[in-house]
């Protein structure tokens, strides 16, 4: 249902605010694929403050809307170039 799906979301985002990667990717076996993608943006978004590139890579590879996999590689792009530029 629509608020089981946002209050899962809601629970991946406080999970992963606690660094609580694993137990976040444990809930998001439980989302519909209506509200996945939108959790799989937020765990990318926690990898990529790890600076966890593979990672992310593999998370980025079960995202199937097309916009929120755009969403995805320009925040992958956009860590590169900052861990790039950092190390200039």
């Amino acid at each position: 249902s629509k608020w089981k799906g946002e209050a899962l979301v809601e629970l991946v985002k406080a999970l992963l605010s606690k660094n609580e990667i694993k137990a976040a990717k444990t809930i998001m076996g439980e989302i519909s694929s209506k509200w996945k993608g939108e959790a799989q943006i937020e765990l990318v978004k926690a990898l990529l403050s790890k600076n966890e590139i593979k990672a992310t890579k593999t998370i980025m590879g079960e995202i199937s809307d097309p916009s929120e996999k755009v969403e995805a590689q320009f925040k992958l792009v956009k860590a590169l170039l900052i861990n790039a530029c950092s190390q200039v």
